[in-house]
């Protein structure tokens, strides 16, 4: 939960607190719900939003999997932090728009 903006002090240590079936995780790992005195607030991703926004958890997982790969077979020990999954989130969306591109282009001619 540390990744999420606790809006208040109250929200957060409430938070702190609570246990994963009092979490709501939708589609997008951006933001989730937190069940905190007895109504639902919603807790969003302050750093990377843009980047994180439409993404789901499986995706992050599938992403963060990758990352650990290219750090194996690269000998090197670097964290897997919020910033490398949205870099590395940003950098597949745009290999991802060239493919499209390509393909819509070999389609046509």
């Amino acid at each position: 939960m540390d990744v999420y903006n606790r809006h208040s002090p109250s929200v957060g240590s409430a938070l702190n607190r609570k246990k994963n079936n009092d979490l709501k995780k939708p589609f997008d790992i951006s933001h989730v719900y937190a069940f905190v005195h007895n109504h639902w607030v919603e807790c969003i991703t302050p750093s990377y939003y843009g980047q994180l926004h439409g993404h789901s958890e499986r995706e992050i997982a599938l992403a963060s999997s990758e990352l650990r790969a290219q750090a194996r077979h690269s000998h090197t020990r670097t964290p897997i932090d919020a910033k490398r999954l949205a870099d590395f989130l940003v950098k597949i969306e745009a290999q991802e728009a060239v493919l499209i591109q390509r393909r819509e282009y070999l389609d046509r001619h």
